[in-house]
């Protein structure tokens, strides 16, 4: 299933990662390093907030989502001038995710 839904997002130029409670990176798609600011940082156990400085600053909203207050958080339009000439632009969203245990059995 997972590898259905990573082909899904490809279709949409859709990257992610997944982190814990404690910011840290615990898995990520292929590419999510090319869109963070700092590439490098980018590490399974490393704080996202390292290669995603804009989410400083947005542990209130992590923390409602997290206790089921709030849906989703959201940072549009995010300057990414890898390329001076063409910078790209990003939508950050950070949702809920919780593994679905019903295949498990």
């Amino acid at each position: 299933m997972l590898h259905m839904i990573e082909r899904l997002f490809a279709l949409h130029k859709i990257e992610y990662a997944v982190i814990d409670r404690d910011w840290r990176i615990v898995e990520f798609s292929a590419h999510f390093s090319q869109l963070a600011d700092a590439p490098n940082e980018v590490q399974i156990d490393r704080d996202i907030r390292l290669s995603l400085p804009e989410l400083v600053g947005a542990e209130a909203a992590l923390e409602r989502i997290l206790q089921q207050q709030q849906q989703h958080f959201e940072l549009r339009s995010i300057a990414r001038p890898s390329h001076p000439e063409r910078p790209i632009y990003i939508n950050l969203h950070v949702l809920r995710y919780e593994e679905d245990r019903s295949c498990d059995r």
